[in-house]
C-alpha cells in the first residue's frame, strides 16, 4: 500500500502537476509546430504533384501527336514509292527504264540524248 500511496502523492503534488502541465504544453506546441510543418510539405507536394501531371499529360500529347506524325509520314512514304514503282513499270514499257535505280545511268535523260 505504501507504494500506491507514494504514487498517488507524486501524481498529485503541485510540483510535478506544474512540470507535467509544462512538459504537455511543450509537447503541444511541438506537436503543433510538427503538424504546421507537415501540413506545408503537403502543399509544396501538392504542387509538385500537380506541376508534374501537367508535364505528363504533355509529354503524351507530344507523343500522340509524334505517332500521328510518323503515321502520316510512312503513308506518304508508301505512296511515293509506289508511284515510283508505277513510273519505273511504265518506263520499262516503253523500253526506258533500262538501267533506273541501278546506277548505270542509262536512263531516260541517257537515252534522249542518243
Amino acid at each position: 500500500m505504501a507504494g500506491l500511496r507514494q504514487e498517488y502523492d507524486r501524481l498529485t503534488s503541485t510540483t510535478t502537476l506544474d512540470t507535467n502541465t509544462s512538459t504537455k504544453q511543450q509537447g503541444d506546441n511541438a506537436l503543433a509546430a510538427k503538424c504546421t510543418a507537415l501540413e506545408q510539405q503537403v502543399a509544396q507536394l501538392q504542387i509538385s504533384t500537380d506541376a508534374a501531371v501537367k508535364a505528363k499529360n504533355a509529354a503524351e500529347a507530344n507523343a500522340a501527336a509524334l505517332k500521328s506524325q510518323a503515321r502520316g509520314l510512312e503513308n506518304e512514304y508508301d505512296r511515293l514509292l509506289a508511284s515510283f514503282d508505277a513510273l519505273q513499270v511504265q518506263l520499262s514499257r516503253v523500253g526506258v527504264g533500262e538501267g533506273v535505280g541501278e546506277g548505270g545511268g542509262g536512263g531516260w535523260a541517257a537515252k534522249k540524248g542518243a
